[in-house]
């Protein structure tokens, strides 16, 4: 034994004694190796589905807080079951070009009622701070 309460075994090298001991050292590095990305590979997993359920969640805090912003121009489409927005032609079906016009006019309405109306609501008043900080956090560098 030495000072230190161990003992120490001497393995010549080249012999039986010395190839199992090296087989079970590396046996044993590998072993370990295979463990640790084991568990790199359960905390990724694990990361990924919090983040897969956070994103579902700000999904929804999105879609109400747009759904605000977009109500009216909505409400003003789903209301009219005549309305016709599509003003580009296949050729097939020949439109006049007045009601294209007309089309596309109140494409052009709708659309800028959708705009103005996220962009009034773009304002750190009414955006939810949770969906400000979770997107925050997704653009944050590092």
């Amino acid at each position: 034994m030495n000072g230190r309460g161990q003992s120490r075994i001497r393995v010549k090298k080249g012999g039986k004694r010395y190839l199992k001991a090296v087989a079970k050292a590396v046996m044993a590095w590998f072993k370990i190796r295979r463990e640790l990305e084991l568990d790199k590979l359960k905390k990724r997993s694990a990361i990924v589905e919090d983040l897969d359920n956070g994103i579902k969640l700000y999904v929804e805090i999105a879609k109400s807080w747009l759904v605000k912003a977009i109500k009216h121009p909505l409400i003003s489409i789903v209301r009219d079951p005549d309305l016709n927005l599509n003003f580009i032609t296949n050729g097939a079906i020949k439109v006049p070009p007045y009601e294209l016009s007309s089309r596309l006019m109140k494409a052009k309405v709708r659309l800028k009622g959708i705009l103005k109306g996220v962009l009034e609501q773009t304002t750190e008043e009414n955006i939810p701070m949770p969906l400000v900080s979770f997107l925050a956090s997704l653009i944050r560098p590092g």
